[in-house]
């Protein structure tokens, strides 16, 4: 699998993961857990997708100085 291919493919998964907290037995779930998971479980995505797309940026940056 070419890395462009494992990338597309991350990025479908994080969307999934971005989409589950609308479905309201899971957000009911987290929040009973503790009140705060909720938030960080939103925190952790965005900054897993903000550090991804950096990274993409990064690449091609660097691919246009070629």
């Amino acid at each position: 699998m070419r890395r462009g291919s494992a990338y597309a493919i991350l990025y479908l998964v994080l969307m999934t993961l971005f989409f589950i907290p609308m479905h309201k037995p899971f957000s009911d779930t987290l929040v009973s857990l503790h009140s705060s998971l909720l938030m960080v479980y939103w925190c952790a995505l965005t900054s897993i997708s903000i550090a991804m797309g950096f990274r993409v940026l990064n690449k091609v940056m660097k691919s246009d100085e070629r």
